[in-house]
């Protein structure tokens, strides 16, 4: 959660900027338009740990410090979500953005393992419930012996 906030508002942000829109415009846009769900996701959060701090007794000596901290990280995560990032983001990228096509790597050898076990999937299916049956005659054979010898 605490990382989660920030990667919203810059995907957002990046995602305007894509558009063809300027550093500026897409930083407050992109802002803007995840503000409100990165808040409201938020208070959610710290709405369910601040009434620990509340608690009366041994619970709420073991959990207070806790929720204080989970609070105070949420706030702060907010604050460097939808006040820290966008400044960075203006500071950082001073150009718009080249895209590049990207080659794919292909892994030739695992597709075809895959095919051929796909074409032998009844076998595959047969070996799995033979592990499985195997497995569990083990662990039952286990626990006769631990029975057996007394319970050790």
């Amino acid at each position: 959660m605490l990382v989660d906030n920030a990667i919203v508002v810059i995907e957002s942000i990046f995602r305007n900027q894509e558009k063809g829109v300027s550093v500026k415009e897409a930083v407050v846009t992109g802002t803007a338009e995840v503000a409100n769900a990165v808040i409201a996701s938020t208070l959610t959060t710290i709405v369910v740990f601040l009434p620990i701090v509340y608690l009366h007794g041994a619970s709420g000596e073991l959990f207070k410090d806790q929720a204080w901290t989970v609070t105070f990280s949420l706030v702060s995560s907010l604050f460097v979500a939808i006040l820290v990032i966008p400044m960075l983001y203006i500071q950082l990228s001073g150009k718009k953005i080249k895209l590049e096509e990207v080659k794919s790597i292909r892994i030739t050898r695992y597709s075809k393992i895959l095919r051929k076990l796909i074409r032998h999937r009844w076998w595959v299916i047969g070996m799995a419930v033979l592990l499985l049956v195997v497995t569990g005659f083990a662990d039952c054979v286990h626990w006769y012996g631990v029975y057996a010898e007394g319970g050790k």
